[in-house]
């Protein structure tokens, strides 16, 4: 799975665009990038495109490890906001599932749901 990392240095926002199938690992290594990049902050905004990933290997226990890997650099990201991007009823519910999970575990960023990617923009953008 490739995640491509665009930063829009105008608006100040990083998007994450995933196709195909992923894993933990892939996912911690872009983790590892965004934080440690010198191009934009670690606390940047981020829109996660997700509209071409392949939800059929995404379940619970997957969800539970990401959130596990977002516990370990929560303080490297701050209160930052973080919008998905989803095009399908199962990703919108994984992806729900995502964001309850991390209420839960108290991370720090804001997380949104979206269907297109300029609404997430106008999120993003809606209190700079």
């Amino acid at each position: 799975m490739p995640i491509k990392l665009e930063y829009l240095r105008d608006l100040n926002i990083l998007i994450a665009t995933v196709e195909g199938s992923t894993t933990i690992e892939m996912f911690k290594q872009t983790i590892n990038e965004l934080i440690s990049s010198i191009e934009y902050p670690p606390d940047v905004s981020t829109i996660w495109d997700l509209r071409k990933l392949d939800f059929d290997s995404i379940d619970s226990n997957f969800v539970k490890r990401v959130i596990a890997i977002r516990k370990d650099i929560d303080n490297k990201r701050g209160n930052v906001k973080i919008a998905y991007v989803v095009n399908s009823d199962l990703s919108f519910g994984i992806t729900r599932m995502y964001e309850i999970f991390s209420e839960i575990e108290g991370l720090a960023q804001s997380i949104q749901i979206f269907r297109n990617l300029d609404d997430a923009k106008k999120w993003l953008l809606k209190d700079k």
